[in-house]
């Protein structure tokens, strides 16, 4: 809750990689969080990860990076 309460304004475009079963931060923390940085932020959902997407799923995380990165359509 501290993250998602914490006061704070991001204008740039900004990516949230989350995992699906993360049992962390489950994805309504992610959620919150977007709603909370505003329409410049996008959450992606990696199914089949839990807190380590880049780890689990190396290929599904650097295919969504890359398409942020360079403003391509994310898969």
């Amino acid at each position: 809750d501290d993250l998602v309460s914490a006061d704070f304004s991001l204008e740039g475009p900004t990516l949230l990689i989350w995992g699906r079963y993360d049992p962390l931060f489950p994805v309504s923390v992610g959620e919150r969080l977007q709603a909370k940085i505003g329409p410049n932020a996008k959450l992606h959902v990696i199914d089949d990860a839990s807190h380590a997407p880049n780890i689990e799923q190396p290929k599904a995380f650097n295919a969504v990076l890359t398409a942020f990165l360079t403003r391509s359509t994310i898969p």
